[in-house]
Order: C-alpha cells, then sequence, then structure tokens
C-alpha cells in the first residue's frame, strides 16, 4: 500500500487561512471594502493635488491658459476647495485680470476664511488697483492668521511706509512690521523694507546704514543680485534725505 502524504505547511497554511475567512467573512469583507474606500479617496485626492501643484508649475513657466485650465477643472470636480480657486487667481493675477482674480480670492475666503494666503494675495490686488486701505487691512487679517510668516510683514510694512495716501501712512508702525520680518528671517530684502522704513519715518542715517548692510548681503547672494541696481538707486535717494515714494510699477 502506498502511504498518504503528509499535507505540506503551506497546505496547512491555506487551510487554516480559509477556515479563518469562512468564520470571520462579513468583518473581513467589510475591512476589504473600508480599505477600498481609502484607496479611491487617496488616489482622488493625489490627482487634485498634482492639478493643484501642475497649475503652479504651468503658470511659473508663462502657460497661463493651461494653468487656468487645470484649476478650472480642480474646480469644477471640487467646487470647495479654496486652494484651487487662490491658485487660479494668481494665474489672473499674472495675466492682471484683477477682476476675475478678486472673484476667485473672495470665492476661497468665503470657503475658508482662517486661510491666510487670499488675504495676503487680495491685498495685492487692492494695491495694484490703488484700494490702499483695503490693501492694509487685508494684510492685517493676514498676519492675525498667518503670525510667523515674514513675507506678510514685509508687505505691510511697505505699505505702510510707503502709501500714497498720506493717510494711511504709519512709520512707526512700518518700522515695528519690518524688524519682525528680519526677526523670522534675516535677508537682504527684508532689510531693505527696514530701511524704507527708516527713510519713511525722517531717520535717514539708519536708512543708510541698514541699506548698506542689504547692499553688502545682495553681493554675497547669488540669488539677489537682480536686485542690486533698485537697491543702489534706494541708497543714493536716502543719502538725499527722500524716502522711497510707493511706485506700482517698480
Amino acid at each position: 500500500m502506498r502511504r498518504k502524504k503528509k499535507k505540506s505547511r503551506i497546505d496547512l497554511i491555506t487551510m487554516l487561512y480559509l477556515q479563518n475567512y469562512m468564520n470571520h467573512k462579513h468583518i473581513i469583507n467589510r475591512i476589504i471594502f473600508i480599505c477600498l474606500a481609502l484607496m479611491l479617496v487617496s488616489c482622488e485626492f493625489t490627482e487634485d493635488q498634482w492639478r493643484l501643484g501642475a497649475g503652479n508649475r504651468f503658470r511659473e513657466n508663462g502657460n497661463y491658459s493651461k494653468s487656468l485650465e487645470l484649476f478650472s477643472k480642480a474646480i469644477a470636480e471640487h467646487p470647495d476647495n479654496e486652494n484651487a480657486y487662490n491658485g487660479r487667481a494668481l494665474t489672473y493675477i499674472a495675466l492682471k485680470d484683477y477682476g476675475h482674480a478678486l472673484t476667485d480670492l473672495n470665492k476661497a475666503i468665503a470657503i475658508n476664511s482662517k486661510f491666510f494666503a487670499p488675504y495676503s494675495n487680495r491685498a495685492g490686488v487692492w494695491e495694484k488697483t490703488g484700494e490702499y486701505y483695503k490693501a492694509i487691512n487685508d494684510c492685517k487679517t493676514a498676519i492675525e492668521l498667518e503670525p510667523d510668516n515674514y513675507l506678510l510683514y514685509n508687505v505691510y510694512s511697505f505699505l505702510l511706509a510707503t502709501s500714497p495716501d498720506e493717510k494711511l501712512r504709519n512709520p512707526k508702525m512700518s518700522i515695528v512690521m519690518a524688524q519682525k520680518a528680519i526677526a523670522l528671517k534675516n535677508r537682504p530684502d527684508n532689510m531693505e523694507i527696514l530701511a524704507i522704513a527708516y527713510a519713511s519715518a525722517g531717520e535717514f542715517d539708519k536708512a543708510i546704514d541698514t541699506q548698506v548692510k542689504a547692499i553688502q548681503d545682495i553681493n554675497k547672494n547669488q540669488n539677489y543680485k537682480e536686485n542690486l541696481p533698485t537697491a543702489n538707486n534706494r541708497l543714493q535717494r536716502f543719502r538725499q534725505n527722500k524716502p522711497w515714494h510707493y511706485d506700482r510699477n517698480e
């Protein structure tokens, strides 16, 4: 007589697995369903994020039509996505289409009033369209929402120092805001904003010293070299005891 072969270890494991599945198939099927649902959500989120990232890259490369297309698709699929509205608004700003930019930024704020970026970007639109009071207010709101963002302090400081409307100028507060920006990140452009603030307050010696330091830092860093002509022009103006007047085309 031929002996029966012993079941292999793999056969035993398979049998135990099938037995376990039959005993708990309802629970296992539910777990599988949840996992599949999570995978689908993850894929959808990834695709949405890809559109936003690609939209930003196309804008940075000057392909504004493709950028608008991607952001618009993201909005069509997820009309409650504040990031998509904010991203599309930035593309409209690049195109100087401030009307559509404002519409999108207002929508982003309506969706999420705690998201600082639309306020900051809307301040830029108000500045471009000569609405300095609104620009200053949006800067203040953005800072309240994102108090560790040095760029926000820079923009706020610049507006307070150079606004064409003298009633809106506040040189002392401008100095404080510029100093906060530097405390968060010591960069040549931050130093230049502080110099502008000092000049606006009539403290030209401090403005000159600060501008000289900024120029020295610019010369040490290739990333800021393109700022050098404007930086030197500012220094000459401060040496003539003249503040840096606001110029939207600068």
